[in-house]
């Protein structure tokens, strides 16, 4: 039996080395679990939700430096500014995302190019906060979400109230101890229509299976870019949450020199650069030298511009060209296969399997408590502010109590004025102060101002009221309101 010493209170005591180990590690992968699952509320991970809104609080809404805003960050987290600007990178690189949540500007690298992926370092670099993640990660409700306090003594959401359910529009991915998160991108708009379709049945007795149906039917996977064809799915990967979908790149027959055929691979599916295709093309030449005696020679013309893989068939192999093609669909990564892994952590990140259904409850539930203390703080401000202008037109709407209230203003002394007028008038403080802050030639002139004011403040307020009562339509309008700006 291994044994390990450790001290406990100045005593030196022996416990099983394996022991040790299972109990340190158990604590590593429950601490990882919600580091490295993402969110099934905001779709994120801490990091990028902490970069986000890092660039949201520092108004990063022109270019700057990554350098500073990976400094900034660094209030927020402290594994070290490497870990910061990779996120930061995958967040701006063009190319993974239909619509991005922070816009690059400088070399991020190329998903599609091989020799082209590698980023600049962060001091040469430059980016800002994207006007889509200002609409769909940002909304109103921002400071009425659950806080957490930094280790410099800061506060820092823990999920942010998004709009939607981000993870599925953005995709998502992360491993942790036991669990794999994996979703690709899927269409801003499909999902909007679906998740509103959801507020307008979840109060009622709904059919789940009609819910699923439509969701299956009118959700797509939405891949930038990449022309890739989708070759297989799994019929209930969505609504499941576990499954697998497989896509096959493009290709077309060029006429090379002297009378040669070329084979050109323009498209690959999701994320898969052109390097990993060549290093399977060459592993599997290696293995079949009969396929191998067709071909003249393989390279990578891929540029920023787009994917260009070349094979150069043998003249005396043209006829063979379908043989090739085989190999490139069976043994390469020109056909990819994505498994469907919805692991996401919920409110309590607490990490499990989910389907798009649960992922579309987990968001609602949150955001609708979210929305209900914005929505209740606004009325309490708003409350109290008609009070305190209702009480200031009843004195000043009337000559002869506003003629006593400016008579006994410019009469008394600063520290005897609030006792006599809360006397005088029956008003509470804030109307005091209100009217004390105001000049004479406005007490006397501007009713009309302040009751214009007060049918503005009573107006909000009943339209918060309203919002609070039917919370679903908020979000319904809302939904529909910020989409139309996207194609």
């Amino acid at each position: 039996m291994v044994k390990k010493t450790k001290t406990v209170k100045d005593k030196i005591v022996e416990v099983e080395l394996a022991h040790l180990a299972t109990e340190n590690y158990l604590e590593y992968a429950v601490a990882s679990i919600g580091r490295m699952i993402p969110s099934s509320i905001d779709g994120l991970k801490p990091v990028q939700r902490r970069i986000l809104y890092t660039m949201y609080v520092n108004k990063i809404f022109s270019f700057d430096k990554c350098l500073s805003i990976v400094g900034h960050t660094a209030q927020y987290i402290t594994t070290g500014d490497t870990s910061v600007y990779s996120a930061l990178v995958v967040l701006a690189q063009e190319g993974r995302y239909r619509y991005n949540t922070i816009v690059p500007q400088g070399n991020f690298g190329y998903v599609n190019s091989s020799s082209l992926n590698t980023y600049a370092a962060s001091r040469y670099t430059e980016a800002k906060l994207s006007e889509y993640a200002k609409d769909f990660y940002f909304t109103e409700d921002l400071m009425y979400t659950q806080m957490s306090t930094t280790y410099k003594g800061g506060v820092e959401p823990i999920i942010l109230p998004t709009l939607l359910p981000m993870g599925l529009v953005q995709g998502s991915n992360g491993i942790a101890t036991g669990y794999s998160n994996y979703c690709l991108p899927h269409n801003l708009k499909d999902v909007a229509k679906c998740y509103i379709k959801f507020l307008d049945e979840i109060e009622r007795n709904f059919s789940l299976k009609k819910m699923e149906e439509f969701i299956a039917n009118n959700i797509r996977i939405d891949i930038p870019i990449s022309k890739a064809t989708l070759i297989r799915k799994s019929p209930r990967g969505l609504l499941d949450g576990i499954g697998q979908v497989a896509y096959k790149g493009r290709i077309k027959i060029e006429e090379s020199s002297y009378g040669k055929k070329t084979i050109v691979i323009t498209d690959l599916p999701y994320l898969v650069q052109p390097v990993k295709v060549l290093d399977d093309i060459k592993e599997a030449l290696n293995k079949n030298e009969d396929i191998k005696e067709l071909i003249s020679s393989i390279g990578d013309e891929s540029s920023k511009d787009g994917i260009r893989v070349v094979i150069e068939v043998k003249k005396s192999a043209t006829d063979k060209i379908q043989a090739i093609i085989d190999m490139l669909e069976h043994k390469t990564a020109f056909v990819s296969k994505y498994n469907y892994s919805f692991y996401y952590t919920n409110e309590q990140f607490v990490p499990s399997r989910m389907g798009i259904i649960d992922i579309f409850t987990q968001h609602y539930v949150f955001k609708k408590h979210v929305l209900e203390k914005y929505f209740n703080a606004n009325i309490k401000d708003l409350t109290f502010k008609e009070k305190y202008l209702s009480q200031a037109v009843t004195i000043l709407g009337n000559k002869d109590s506003r003629d006593k209230f400016i008579d006994m203003v410019s009469k008394s002394k600063p520290d005897t004025i609030t006792a006599k007028l809360k006397k005088e008038f029956n008003i509470d403080n804030p109307t005091i102060d209100y009217l004390l802050n105001k000049r004479i030639s406005s007490l006397i002139n501007g009713v009309e101002t302040i009751k214009n004011e007060l049918k503005t403040v009573s107006l909000s307020l009943k339209d918060f009221k309203y919002k609070l009562k039917y919370p679903n339509l908020y979000m319904k309008e809302r939904i529909e309101e910020t989409i139309r700006k996207y194609k």
